[in-house]
């Protein structure tokens, strides 16, 4: 049994790590039973891939794989202050795939 919704909101999602201000309640589709809160953004992203490990772990690899060719603003972006925003996000980017990694 999972603890109450207002217990879960503000603790970090389990997934992202992110604070859950409206947390949702995560469930198998297969058979209803409700697995625990995550934040809205990652119960969406697990739905989009239908519960299905497979195909989280090949769009996991797909991203770590792509990464290296993400990671060079200066080949696509000329404005200095539009290439410090992707060097930010990229930041961002790479902390959540730690936290991703860590909580695997």
């Amino acid at each position: 049994m999972i603890e109450p919704k207002f217990k879960a909101i503000g603790k970090p999602c389990p997934l992202c790590g992110a604070e859950m201000a409206k947390p949702v309640a995560d469930h198998c589709h297969r058979t209803g039973a409700v697995r625990a809160w995550l934040c809205v953004k990652c119960n969406a992203g697990l739905g989009m891939f239908a519960d299905n490990p497979d195909a989280l772990r090949r769009a996991a690899d797909y991203v770590e794989h792509h990464a290296a060719r993400v990671l060079m603003p200066e080949d696509f972006v000329r404005d200095e202050r539009l290439r410090a925003c992707v060097r930010t996000e990229q930041r961002r980017a790479r902390r959540r795939l730690a936290l991703l990694s860590a909580n695997a």
